[in-house]
Formats: C-alpha cells, structure tokens, sequence
C-alpha cells in the first residue's frame, strides 16, 4: 500500500466522495446526541438511585428533630432513642413515683389492690379508696398467688360516685392511679374528679398498660371521638363493644403480659365469637357492673388524647412526664394549671400531625415485635 493510499485511509472523510462525507458527519452528529442523551439518562438514573438509598436509609434514622421539637417537654420520652436519657431521668417507673412524692403530703391512691406504690407502711400520708375493703382484697387475691401481706387498710371502700364526693372534698397534693384508666367508662370524667380532688398544681401519677405488651395487643386504639363521645353519654357502664372486644383479647404462649422481648406464639384464649358475643349480651342485661377495658393506649396515642382535651377545654391537666413502656406498662404524670388554651389552631394542627408520625413509628415497634409470629 502506497503513502497516499495509507493517508486516504486514515483519514476516511477525505477520501470519500463529498456527498459521502456530509452524510456520515450527519449519522455521527446524529449518534452523538443519542448518546449525549444516554448519559444524560444514566446520570439521572444515578441521581434517583442516591435518593433512594438516602429515604431508605432515613427509616432507619430518628425521626425528624421537627417532629420531635413540637413535643420538647425534657420528661417526654417518646422514641427509641431515648431509652438511655429515660433510664437514668426516670429508671424504674414506679420507684420514681414513690420518689417523687413527699411522704409528708396528704395523697390519695386509687385502687393499689394487692400493691400499693405508696403504703402508707412506708410512712405516705395515703388515702386508699378500692372497690373492696381489706378483707375482701385478701379473699379475692389469696388464690392469685400474690403476696396478701402487703395489702392495706381501705379508707373508702369506692361505689361509682366522684372521687371527690367519697373521699369528702378533701384535696390532695398526689393521686395516683395504677391501671385503671383503661377500666374508666368515662376517661373524661374520671380524670376531671381527679383534678376536683387535686390541690391546684397537684399531680395525677398515671401508670398505664401499654396495649402492644399485653393482651390488648390485637386492640384498636381508643381515639378522642371515642373518649368524648363516652363523656356525652355519661357513661357510667361499659360498651357492648368492650364486652364483645373480650373476643380479641390474646395470651402469648400463657401470658396475660410481657416485655419488650416480643411475642411468638399468639392464642385467642375466649374461643369462639359466637360465645363471647352471648356472654357481652348476657352482661349488658345484668344490672351488677361488670368489669372489662374500655380504653386502649400506647404512650403517644395517650399523649395525643390528652393533648387534644386539654385543647378543647375539656380538662385542666397538662401531661409534664411521659415515659416509654418498661415490662407492660408506661408512666404518665398530670399537673393541674388550669384550663387556658394556649396554641393557635395552626400550631395545635401541626403539633397534631408531628404527633401522628410518631404515632406510626410507635406502630412499627408493635410490628417488629411480632417478628416472630409473622415469620411463624
């Protein structure tokens, strides 16, 4: 091959005829922008998948500090991330209440049963006020396996009327109340005898079964229209719904309760339905009250409950402590202010939302908690 003949090769368009050449340079201008184009898509492709891998990500991170700033209370342990701050603030929730209020105030302690957080043994210038008086606790409990020994005189042996109508006006610094707030017929009003019995800036102690960790587990939240709505009828019996909700109540492998471990083998332990809708029938028709839960909480569903009554005007509490469940059961302290509103609509709205995200991060837990069952 000659020199001129290994220069027109190298150089193609030149040994092309004109018209050859102009079309080529067309085909490559042509296939320039298609793959100018490919890039172009491929860098978007990129970019998508980094935000992918960024929302993935953040569902393994803490919930927005926005979210989490409109509830900034320093006693208000709300996500899992909190559990250290909560352990060394607050540690065991019941101990933190019998350290928290001074033994020389009068207090007034609903329904201890069988265990008292405030014992008047221990020296606490307590009330008691039961269904029951001491002789009947100790021969409904000597056959529950638990220590009878610890149960104390019954000052005021309770028939349904207000609290501050049995305990005869009188005020006190501290009420507390453990698990027996998912038993009121009507949370509205209990909780308003209560702040009618408190010394203004008293405080309510509230332990609560958190209903992921107990049988309840399969339960619906209960809801502000709910709540109201018991309070507009004046209920002083339970639902029909509450009888029949028996039908969903659950053990997890025996157990009535449990801790943060999980479940792993779930029953239904009331059997058939059709039994339990005659049994709520047959206690609708009873004139005796029988006892069942009414209400269904998680620390922030309780939380926006109350937000909301306090909103309203329906209450003159404002929850100052709320803490994370610990075994079965989370703590929630009331102080009585007062019953000025505060937030603007606007603000309320938002604080409502933030309230329901963490909300459903609370639901996660209850999912993951289950782990074991929906891999089953």
């Amino acid at each position: 091959m000659s020199a001129i003949e290994r220069l027109l090769k190298a150089v193609p368009y030149v040994r092309r005829p004109f018209h050859q050449r102009d079309v080529a340079v067309a085909n490559l201008k042509v296939v320039e922008a298609e793959l100018a184009a490919t890039r172009a898509e491929l860098a978007g492709t990129k970019a998508e998948l980094e935000i992918t891998k960024v929302r993935a990500a953040n569902l393994e991170r803490p919930i927005s500090s926005k979210v989490r700033r409109s509830f900034d209370q320093q006693l208000w342990f709300l996500l899992a991330e909190e559990d250290a701050r909560q352990d060394h603030s607050i540690g065991n929730l019941r101990r933190y209440v019998a350290e928290t209020v001074d033994k020389n105030c009068p207090c007034l302690e609903i329904g201890p049963s069988f265990s008292p957080i405030l014992p008047k043994s221990a020296g606490y210038r307590t009330t008691i006020i039961d269904h029951a008086d001491q002789a009947g606790l100790v021969e409904k409990y000597t056959s529950h396996g638990v220590d009878v020994s610890k149960i104390e005189p019954v000052d005021i042996v309770w028939h349904g009327n207000s609290i501050a109508e049995a305990t005869g006006r009188n005020r006190f610094d501290a009420i507390v109340a453990a698990h027996i707030i998912e038993h009121t017929p009507d949370l509205v009003q209990f909780l308003k005898d209560c702040s009618d019995a408190l010394k203004q800036d008293g405080f309510i102690f509230l332990l609560v079964p958190d209903k992921r960790y107990t049988f309840d587990f399969m339960q619906p939240l209960s809801d502000v229209a709910k709540i109201l709505g018991d309070h507009r009828a004046g209920r002083v019996r339970h639902s029909f719904e509450s009888y029949f909700r028996l039908s969903m109540g659950v053990q997890d492998r025996g157990r009535i309760a449990w801790d943060q471990s999980g479940v792993s083998h779930l029953t239904f332990p009331h059997g058939d339905p059709i039994r339990c809708r005659q049994v709520a029938e047959q206690f609708m028709a009873s004139s005796s009250y029988v006892d069942v839960h009414e209400n269904y909480f998680t620390p922030i569903s309780f939380a926006i409950i109350l937000d909301e009554l306090r909103y309203l005007g329906e209450i003159e509490l404002e929850l100052k402590v709320l803490t994370r469940p610990r075994e079965c059961e989370f703590l929630a302290v009331l102080h009585k202010v007062g019953n000025s509103r505060v937030l603007s609509a606007e603000s309320y709205l938002e604080r409502k939302m933030h309230g329901h995200v963490m909300l459903m991060a609370e639901e996660l837990e209850r999912i993951k908690s289950a782990a074991k069952v929906l891999l089953d």
